[in-house]
C-alpha cells in the first residue's frame, strides 16, 4: 500500500491526540483543513474583504493536511483524489482507489440482521 506523507498531517494528529485523547476524525481533519485554507487565501490576497478571499480561494494551490486544494471554474474541488471507506469486519477499510486499496467493495453488503 501506498503512503503519502502530507506535511503537516502527522503533526495535527499528534496534537490533536494530546490534548483529546483519540485520534482526530476526519471531521475534525477537515475543519482544521478548512481552516489552513481559509488562512492562505486572507493572506494571499492581503485582506478579509470577502471579494479578495473569493478570488483567491478559486485561483489558489494548497496542499492542507488533507491533500491539495484546487478548484475548477465552477468551484469543484478538483486537486485531491476522492476515497472510499466501507465498513468491513468491524473495522473502516480503505477499498478505494484500488491502487492503494487494500480491500475490495463487498456488494450487495449483507444485512445488518444477518450478522
Amino acid at each position: 500500500m501506498r503512503s503519502e506523507r502530507i506535511p503537516g498531517a502527522f503533526d495535527f494528529g499528534f496534537r490533536y491526540r494530546a490534548r483529546h485523547g483519540l485520534y482526530p476524525s476526519y471531521h475534525a481533519a477537515g475543519g482544521y483543513a478548512c481552516g489552513q485554507i481559509l488562512e492562505a487565501a486572507v493572506r494571499l490576497a492581503g485582506t478579509t474583504d470577502p471579494a479578495a478571499v473569493r478570488e483567491q480561494l478559486q485561483s489558489m494551490v494548497f496542499r492542507s493536511i488533507l491533500g491539495d486544494y484546487r478548484v475548477n471554474e465552477a468551484g469543484m474541488q478538483i486537486g485531491k483524489p476522492k476515497y472510499l471507506i466501507q465498513w468491513q469486519d468491524m473495522h473502516r477499510s480503505l477499498v478505494y482507489p484500488p491502487e492503494i486499496s487494500r480491500w475490495k467493495v463487498r456488494y450487495p453488503f449483507p444485512a445488518w440482521s444477518d450478522r
